[in-house]
């Protein structure tokens, strides 16, 4: 398992950037002084350390805290590529989804508001819950509730994200 030691051994952190650039050159590494790490398919930064790949903010939360996040980690701005310090915090499973942008395949614009009918039907999940708000006659009274709704409920993250 990797520690802190052999992190800071390896790579540097730049807490401001989120950046982690190489200490060691040698076979197969790049340059020291060189930025280390590339987009996976979810679009989280990784690298690979003694043959097993790592995502970026993960690694920055080892490299500060001396211990891997015992739960997720969220990233404030969901930009998932921007691992700076002050943009990680702990969450829960719930937690990081109350942050979650709308996804691209959202039809309404606004996730838990869709259309059913002639009407638009708001729901929201709370701890794994689904809350059903109600039937309303346009969008704009269904995202309205949505919204109260959030803001009461998702404590940690009570304003909606959206897509970047």
């Amino acid at each position: 398992m990797l520690t802190q030691a052999r992190l800071k051994e390896l790579l540097a952190y730049d807490p401001t950037t989120g950046e982690f650039t190489n200490l060691k050159s040698g076979r197969g590494r790049k340059p020291v002084g060189t930025v280390v790490g590339s987009p996976n398919n979810t679009g989280y930064t990784t690298s690979m350390i003694g043959g097993k790949n790592y995502l970026h903010h993960r690694l920055a939360w080892l490299y500060t805290h001396s211990v891997f996040p015992p739960t997720d980690l969220d990233h404030r701005d969901g930009v998932r590529t921007n691992n700076a310090l002050q943009n990680l915090r702990p969450a829960t499973r719930a937690e990081n989804c109350q942050n979650a942008a709308t996804r691209n395949d959202n039809r309404s614009g606004s996730p838990g508001v869709r259309r059913v009918g002639a009407r638009w039907r708001a729901r929201l999940s709370v701890r794994g819950v689904h809350h059903h708000l109600g039937y309303f006659p346009d969008w704009q009274s269904a995202e309205a509730a949505r919204l109260r709704a959030k803001r009461e409920h998702h404590e940690f993250q009570p304003t909606p994200r959206h897509s970047l």
